[in-house]
């Protein structure tokens, strides 16, 4: 039994995995059938790519140094000027503070809002694509259409909660001793899972509490599919340009997760989000008392 569930959990992983990264030809196929796809994803590339990440890194290690040589030639020029250490040091903070507060961190959060909009209208057009081809869709996407546009915004609204307190559980967990940094990436590849899937289920009706549910059902094979976005914002050192990172690559498999059926393992539940639903189930009630939340909780995960 257990050698048998150890493999329905390697099965699903590998799945998960397998689909992250070769899934190339559902999105050259995107790519190739829709010129709003490849704009949108041409603009987001060159937002976050280019004009975002690009102007960090030239700004890191080629303004910086040609700046440190040109005041360092120019203070000694000046007379009696020996140790220009502490006038170069502070002339460079300045400017760096100067270039995060008036480009850098401006740009970011324009970014942010503009590049959702855009990944939305990826999302759309990826989705109007496979209505129109009237691929196979999932059994259980089948049985949850028909949500009131109220109760869509307000799933949305505890999405967007219930996510950014996830996050701050995996930065939360990731101060463990030896584990920490193990279960924080392990928090990440479920939570970009999450992200990737979330557009289609929410095209489907599916509400937020069944999605949770799907995640931590299945978890193994969302393990796996998130793992390579995970690792490729992990390796910048810097949090703009892993940010930048998670939005050029995001948008591939976004469309990877719209055309994807999830390995299904026969797994326990991993209840990896029980603390923030209840902590965002418990805002939302305290914040709009005849809130229903706990009631669509129950009758999405039955």
């Amino acid at each position: 039994m257990g050698s048998r569930w150890g493999i329905g959990v390697v099965n699903s992983f590998v799945g998960g995995l397998r689909d992250a990264l070769f899934g190339l030809s559902r999105v050259v196929a995107v790519l190739r059938d829709s010129s709003t796809v490849r704009k949108k994803l041409f603009e987001t590339w060159v937002l976050n790519g280019f004009v975002l990440a690009f102007s960090v890194i030239a700004f890191d290690h080629i303004v910086i140094p040609l700046l440190q040589s040109l005041i360092n030639n120019f203070i000694h020029l000046l007379p009696g000027n020996q140790d220009t250490e502490p006038q170069i040091g502070f002339i460079i903070s300045l400017v760096r503070y100067l270039f995060s507060a008036l480009w850098v961190l401006p740009l970011f959060w324009l970014n942010k809002p503009i590049s959702s909009i855009w990944f939305l209208e990826i999302a759309d057009e990826v989705l109007r694509q496979m209505k129109e081809s009237d691929k196979k869709k999932s059994k259980v996407l089948k049985t949850k259409k028909g949500l009131e546009v109220s109760k869509w915004i307000a799933d949305m609204l505890f999405s967007l909660v219930l996510e950014c307190l996830f996050l701050f559980q995996a930065m939360l967990v990731g101060l463990l001793p030896a584990i920490g940094v193990l279960l924080s990436y392990s928090h990440l590849t479920l939570l970009y899972s999450l992200y990737s899937f979330e557009y289609a289920w929410m095209d489907h009706r599916v509400s937020v509490n069944h999605r949770i549910a799907m995640i931590e059902q299945q978890w193994p094979y969302f393990v796996g599919f998130g793992l390579p976005l995970t690792v490729a914002t992990a390796l910048p050192s810097s949090f703009i340009i892993s940010a930048s990172v998670f939005a050029v690559l995001f948008p591939l498999f976004l469309i990877i997760a719209c055309d994807t059926e999830p390995v299904a393992a026969d797994v326990f539940r991993l209840r990896a989000f029980r603390v923030v639903e209840w902590l965002t189930d418990a805002l939302f009630r305290r914040l709009h008392p005849t809130s229903t939340t706990a009631e669509q909780k129950q009758s999405s995960c039955q």
